[in-house]
C-alpha cells in the first residue's frame, strides 16, 4: 500500500521488510526451537511426574505456541517501552488456564476454554490427544488476529 511504500522510501527498508519483518532474518525460528528444546529438556529431566518423552515433547511445543501468543499481545499493543512492560504482565493472563482444571473439577471449568492454556492442562491431565486441537486452532487464530494488528501498527 502507498503507506507502506512512504514508510520504506523515508527509512530504506524494502516493503518485504515492512510486511514480514520476520521472515528475512529467520531469527524468530531460531529462537522458538530454542525454547522447545530447553523446555524439553526441563521437562523430560527436572520433570517429578511419569510423563512419556513424547507426551513432554507435544507439551513443549504446545507451550511453545502459547509463548508466541504471549508474545504478539505485547507486539501487536504496546507503543512504548511503559505499555510494553505493563503488557508483559497482562499477556502472563493467557497461561492461567494451566491452573484452571486442577482447581476447578465441575463443568464451570470451561468458561475458561477460550485460553489456549486451558486446552493445555486438559490435555495433561486426560492424556487425550484430542484436546491439543483446540489448543492449536485458539493459538492458530489468536496469533493471526494479533500478527494482523502488528501489521497494522507498523
Amino acid at each position: 500500500s502507498t503507506k507502506e511504500t512512504m514508510a520504506a522510501n523515508k527509512t530504506g527498508i524494502s516493503n518485504l521488510d515492512i510486511r514480514y519483518p520476520f521472515l528475512p532474518s529467520g531469527v524468530i525460528m531460531i529462537y522458538l526451537l530454542i525454547f522447545m528444546s530447553v523446555s524439553f529438556v526441563l521437562l523430560s529431566f527436572c520433570s517429578v511426574s511419569d510423563m512419556s518423552l513424547w507426551t513432554t515433547f507435544i507439551i513443549s511445543i504446545l507451550a511453545t505456541i502459547l509463548s508466541v501468543v504471549a508474545a504478539m499481545i505485547i507486539l501487536a499493543y504496546a507503543g512504548n517501552k511503559v505499555e510494553g512492560m505493563a503488557l508483559a504482565k497482562v499477556s502472563a493472563l493467557v497461561m492461567v488456564g494451566l491452573i484452571i482444571p486442577f482447581v476447578i473439577t465441575d463443568s464451570t471449568q470451561y468458561v475458561f476454554s477460550f485460553l489456549p492454556s486451558f486446552w493445555i492442562a486438559k490435555f495433561l491431565i486426560s492424556n487425550n490427544y484430542w484436546f491439543i486441537l483446540p489448543t492449536i486452532f485458539l493459538s492458530g487464530g489468536l496469533i493471526y488476529i494479533l500478527y494482523n494488528r502488528y501489521i497494522t501498527k507498523i
